[in-house]
Order: structure tokens, then C-alpha cells, then sequence
């Protein structure tokens, strides 16, 4: 319920609506173009959640919600929940079939092929996680100093490839990938 609650708020464009200022219910609910009665039910929900806080009579984002979930954050993952909000009920639908079979009735990969919006949303989740971690992760990839090459398989958005070649100066990087996720 709280992933649903969150991922409405996504859809909608609450939080950016938000970021601008807070505002009461009537006002969020034109802004949004939806229903006062039904927009305060959602800030009822995600306030416990810590997404949205109240200011007097207004409402408005949390610092977690600027620093997760605007698009202007370098670290949004609102990409992940409109991911996900897209692949539960497309490709969890037969779960149950799934795992009596022992394999996926689908591909992801081939499925994400034929649905760009989906796609753009992976990458752009993969680059707000390659963000957040990418110092802990190169620093953990030690590698001589004489390396020259390198091969990033599923590599997508070569941010990885990119900082092993700017941490060692004769490093050379070839990012293998779909064209999607290229």
C-alpha cells in the first residue's frame, strides 16, 4: 500500500507540484488536476510515511522527498517506483506460473525492448543508483596502475567505465550494451 500510495504521488506530479512551495489541499488539488476529498487521503497516507509533512493548514515535501524523489535530484529513484509500478502488474501478473515452472513466461530484457517509457525509467533508476554509489563501488575495484583496458558488459550508462578511466590515467573502457540502455 505504501509503494501504491507513493507511486500516486509520482504520477501525479505531487512532489514536484511541492517543491515549489507548500500548499493547502484545495490548491494541490487544482494544481493536480484531481479531487480535494481524494488528494487529502493520499497526504494522510504518505505523512506517516514521511514523505509529506504538514505546515500549519499546508502541506509540503519532506527533505527526504526532495533528496529521493524530485526529478531535479541527481539521486531520484522515482524512476525505480515508476519501474516497478510498471513491471508488477505486466510481468508478476503469473508469478504462480512462474515459479511452478521454474522460468519467467517473459524476458525483461526483450519485454523493456518493446516498451521505451518502461526503459527510460530503468536507466534513469540505474543512473540515480550508479550516483549514489559510485564512489563506494570504484572504490572497491582496485586495479593496477598499468591497466589499459577495459570491458563493461551491460555497462548502459558507462558511469562506472567513466570514473575507472578518470581514476587511472591509462585506462581505456569499451561499454557493451543494448541500445536502449546505450
Amino acid at each position: 500500500v505504501a509503494f501504491r500510495a507513493v507511486l500516486a504521488a509520482i504520477r501525479l506530479d505531487m512532489f514536484e507540484t511541492l517543491a515549489s512551495g507548500a500548499l493547502n489541499t484545495a490548491e494541490l488539488a487544482q494544481h493536480l488536476n484531481a479531487d480535494a476529498r481524494g488528494v487529502q487521503r493520499l497526504i494522510e497516507a504518505l505523512m506517516p510515511l514521511g514523505y509529506i509533512k504538514r505546515q500549519g493548514d499546508r502541506y509540503a515535501n519532506t527533505s527526504m522527498t526532495n533528496k529521493w524523489l524530485l526529478r531535479s535530484s541527481p539521486m531520484s529513484f522515482a524512476p525505480y517506483f515508476r519501474y516497478w509500478g510498471a513491471i508488477i502488474p505486466k510481468l508478476m501478473d503469473d508469478l504462480e506460473d512462474s515459479i511452478r515452472q521454474g522460468r519467467a513466461p517473459r524476458n525483461l530484457y526483450e519485454w523493456l525492448e518493446h516498451e521505451p517509457e518502461v526503459s527510460r525509467d530503468f536507466q534513469e533508476a540505474l543512473i540515480a543508483l550508479a550516483n549514489f554509489a559510485l564512489g563506494d563501488v570504484i572504490g572497491k575495484l582496485p586495479l593496477p596502475d598499468s591497466a589499459q583496458r577495459l570491458l563493461d558488459v551491460g555497462g548502459g550508462h558507462a558511469m562506472y567505465s567513466v570514473a575507472l578511466c578518470q581514476k587511472y590515467a591509462k585506462l581505456r573502457a569499451t561499454v557493451f550494451d543494448s541500445p536502449q540502455a546505450l
